[in-house]
């Protein structure tokens, strides 16, 4: 894809859930997407997941402040999934989530991503189908969990 931002988009204010999968957010393959800014004007809670999945080019989440809570998707129960992300350096645009995730968490093969900051709002994860609550895998500079102490 050639979508290189999700600029236009900044007046969206709030996001329902896709009534297939149960996605709020889901941004996969945008090999030139760097930036997911265009969301900033979305605040409030997310009834469904978050999906970035496969956008190599994509640096941060910066954007997504607004965003306080999100719900999980119905067929897997995932509440936020990154993964494949290669230029992907930070999640700090996830700083306003706080409280529970209902679903799981999953951070898998973000090459580029040296710390889980972002995420200290989160105090207790639910569990996926599959009954994992958190999976972190293959993120080859991840130094430190530390973004997850308060779980």
């Amino acid at each position: 894809s050639n979508l290189a931002s999700l600029h236009g988009l900044e007046a969206i204010e709030s996001l329902g859930k896709s009534s297939l999968h149960g996605t709020s957010i889901f941004i996969n393959g945008n090999g030139a997407l760097q930036s997911v800014g265009g969301l900033r004007g979305v605040r409030g809670s997310l009834p469904g997941s978050l999906w970035f999945e496969n956008n190599g080019k994509l640096v941060s989440l910066q954007g997504l402040e607004g965003i306080d809570s999100v719900g999980k998707s119905l067929q897997s129960g995932t509440s936020i999934f990154i993964g494949s992300n290669n230029a992907l350096q930070s999640l700090e645009g996830l700083r306003g989530v706080k409280g529970t995730l209902p679903g799981c968490l999953w951070i898998w093969f973000n090459g580029k991503l040296a710390s889980l900051r972002g995420l200290e709002g989160v105090k207790s994860v639910g569990q996926c189908a599959e009954g994992v609550s958190i999976d972190i895998y293959g993120n080859a500079v991840l130094q430190s969990l530390r973004g997850l102490a308060g779980v």
